[in-house]
């Protein structure tokens, strides 16, 4: 009994309890890289998405300080699945931290309510890109991944 424990225990540890396909079992992906520019600038850490049709799997990437990317699938930078992607760009900006208020123990305290100022109204924070390229209906943006091409796909966004 103990010999049959020892022969399957490191069976069941190659085999696990499932999860992710072994990679001899994936689509074979292929090395993607670009660069995303908006007005003639880099687009510095812009997520960039490569969604394949038929909706396999995507690929993502973020854009450094030149706004080139490279794409991840299944392990860093390892590229995506050949074929058709539509492609999104999404880059947002932070909004500024609202103004604190003096604490209660302070003089200057006021209450909200009674505070004579203008009443703040929270906006979205516009991107520093157009909102169109973060979503792929709109994005206009569409790449082909091909086994043996160079895959450098450069993208100029515009208004």
């Amino acid at each position: 009994m103990k010999l049959r424990l020892l022969v399957l225990l490191p069976l069941l540890c190659v085999l696990g309890c499932g999860g992710a396909a072994p990679a001899s079992k994936r689509d074979p992906v292929y090395p993607v890289s670009g660069i995303v520019t908006y007005k003639s600038k880099p687009v510095v850490g812009a997520d960039v998405t490569f969604t394949i049709e038929g909706g396999k799997r995507s690929a993502f990437g973020k854009t450094d300080d030149k706004g080139a990317f490279r794409l991840t699938t299944f392990g860093p930078n390892d590229g995506a699945m050949a074929g058709k992607h539509s492609i999104t760009v999404t880059k947002g900006a932070v909004a500024a931290p609202a103004a604190k208020l003096a604490p209660v123990e302070s003089k200057d305290y006021a209450p909200p309510a009674i505070v004579d100022t203008e009443p703040v109204v929270a906006v979205p924070v516009a991107g520093e890109i157009p909102l169109k390229y973060s979503i792929g209906t709109t994005s206009g943006l569409m790449a082909v991944v091909e086994k043996g091409a160079k895959n450098d796909f450069p993208f100029e966004l515009t208004d």
